[in-house]
């Protein structure tokens, strides 16, 4: 994954930082910090949702483990403009890293982002949201079938 922006507040500690993979469709919102105010919350989302729409990725990672308080006083404007900006996007995917149990802010969210047929998940940790994202889920049929060849 390679950095490619890095939001500041006005004292100038990081609050999210945006990663992207565009060979494997992905982008990646970190998140830090004690407070994040909503306009900053606002930033990240538009950035991303651009960069969704300009390089066409598919996978979305929003690690939130270290601001979970700030989702539970999502505003309904929020999740209004989350939604709007969702709209006709190639996401097919997004995964939550939290090792908190779902807020209500959180399952509110979830529910817009799979309203638009998003498959959406929360994971404890970064290895278990990338192996959901990227690793494709195999029948097991398919396997119990599959002809075995013999060298």
């Amino acid at each position: 994954m390679v950095a490619v922006k890095q939001f500041k507040n006005q004292q100038g500690q990081a609050l999210a930082s945006i990663y992207r993979e565009s060979n494997q469709g992905m982008i990646m919102n970190v998140w830090s910090g004690d407070y994040v105010a909503p306009k900053y919350i606002e930033s990240v989302m538009d950035y991303s949702f651009d960069e969704i729409r300009r390089k066409k990725l598919r996978c979305w990672i929003c690690d939130i483990s270290l601001i979970e308080g700030a989702l539970e006083k999502a505003s309904k404007t929020a999740l209004r403009n989350f939604d709007k900006k969702l709209s006709n996007r190639f996401l097919q995917k997004f995964a939550f890293i939290s090792r908190r149990s779902n807020s209500e802010g959180r399952v509110m969210l979830e529910q817009v982002i799979s309203n638009h047929g998003v498959q959406v998940k929360t994971f404890t940790t970064f290895n278990k949201a990338i192996q959901w994202l990227l690793v494709p889920d195999i029948d097991e049929d398919i396997w119990d079938q599959a002809p075995v060849l013999t060298f």
